[in-house]
């Protein structure tokens, strides 16, 4: 048998905040503990009143911003093309900035030990 709530003749408090809402889609959280108290003789605390309210009115909210920041990779900034040791150094510089300074350093000291 599944868990939960059991049933009960008194809606849920997102249940009497969607009704609420229906009603005024403007109301603010202090609004709707006030009428949740008096019309539905439900105790909503305005944090919850507000969050609740949130999530009714912005649906996509967070899986939204969430698909943004995945999907779409940033471009690598455009460098100028350069020739000779300065690019190489470039280089190393900018794995150093993503993989740290010893690591690199262990990479390199394998590349120059290993055999031609």
């Amino acid at each position: 048998m599944a868990k939960g709530r059991e049933k009960s003749d008194k809606p849920s408090k997102m249940e009497v905040v969607r009704k609420i809402l229906e009603a005024n889609p403007k109301a603010k959280p202090d609004e709707i503990v006030q009428v949740a108290q008096s019309q539905y003789g439900t105790e909503i605390n305005k944090r919850t009143a507000g969050v609740y309210r949130y999530m009714i009115l912005h649906p996509k909210g967070k899986t939204a911003r969430v698909r943004a920041k995945n999907g779409a990779a940033k471009a690598a900034p455009a460098r100028p093309v350069t020739a000779g040791v300065g690019e190489g150094l470039d280089d190393l510089f900018r794995a150093a900035e993503k993989m740290g300074w010893s690591r690199l350093k262990t990479v390199v000291e394998r590349i120059t030990q290993a055999p031609y």
